[in-house]
């Protein structure tokens, strides 16, 4: 069963505060308390989250496009996270959407305390700026296991295209622990991606300027982890020659749809399908 959760103004197409989560049930079109309290009775979710510059409708296409992706799940409930991570001023406004990110996994914790039962499990699929939100949101439901009778199963995490930096995985660094409180954490990654190559680094040093913030680096969804990760995390580097760019990951497209003959939504199906795995038990799926 696919879920949206909106932790942005359901009625607003871009840009906007964070708000706090508001559910809605694809499969029956019921929202809020209902839409809740179904959630409610899963044992096993998986959270999806799109990237920076995605407004409300690209993330609802591409959400429940991947969604329809994830064959081997039919006991999991399935909530695509659409947060705010866009603004009309398009690309520029990256080095300020770090503290949307944070905000989003703030918000997107107090819905999971409220409504997911413990001990349920969860798993993460992330793009892009995504991928921080989703590492807050770990790293704070790990803080919470760590005080808890009964804690969620923190289960696994694919981060695709992840726009942070590439040595925060280690020990040691800003996201080790949301690492280590995970069954296993998958990096998929591409060195034909231009916007982590270049944009990237330029908006990250930027973003460091204007906060006084010393963790500039390159991204680890370019060419992986900067430092070797711990034993919890695979990497996979995708082959050059599939052209693999930033936005050649989440398809927007149900299964059996998309045209095939395109590179795009080819390299769509296979980051899909890779993540598909993943979350099935492979401790390093390939990309076809």
């Amino acid at each position: 069963m696919t879920y949206l959760l909106y932790l942005r103004e359901p009625g607003r197409k871009t840009g906007g505060p964070v708000t706090s989560g508001y559910l809605e049930n694809i499969a029956d079109g019921t929202s809020g308390r209902p839409a809740e309290d179904s959630l409610a009775r899963a044992s096993s979710i998986i959270f999806l989250f799109h990237g920076f510059n995605v407004d409300r409708d690209e993330g609802k296409v591409s959400l429940q496009g991947t969604a329809s992706h994830l064959i081997s799940h039919p006991d999991a409930a399935i909530v695509g996270v659409l947060w705010p991570g866009d603004h009309w001023v398009g690309f520029l406004s990256y080095p300020f959407e770090g503290g949307t990110a944070d905000d989003s996994a703030l918000e997107l914790v107090r819905f999971i305390e409220r409504v997911v039962q413990r001990g349920a499990n969860l798993s993460f699929v992330t793009h892009s700026l995504g991928t921080r939100v989703a590492l807050e949101a770990i790293d704070r439901l790990s803080l919470i296991n760590d005080v808890s009778a009964v804690p969620y199963e923190l289960s696994r995490a694919c981060l695709m295209a992840a726009a942070v930096n590439d040595f925060s995985l280690s020990e040691d660094e800003r996201y080790d622990s949301a690492v280590e409180s995970c069954e296993r954490v998958a990096v998929l990654s591409s060195k034909r991606d231009r916007v982590l190559r270049f944009a990237y680094p330029a908006g990250n040093l930027l973003h460091s300027f204007l906060h006084w913030d010393r963790e500039a680096g390159f991204a680890l969804g370019y060419g992986g982890p900067k430092k070797l990760p711990p034993n919890a995390v695979s990497h996979k580097p995708i082959p050059k020659g599939r052209k693999s760019r930033h936005g050649h990951y989440l398809p927007d497209f149900p299964l059996g749809g998309g045209d095939m003959n395109e590179r795009s939504d080819k390299n769509r199906v296979s980051a899909a399908e890779y993540a598909d795995e993943f979350l099935k038990g492979s401790s390093n799926p390939d990309y076809d």
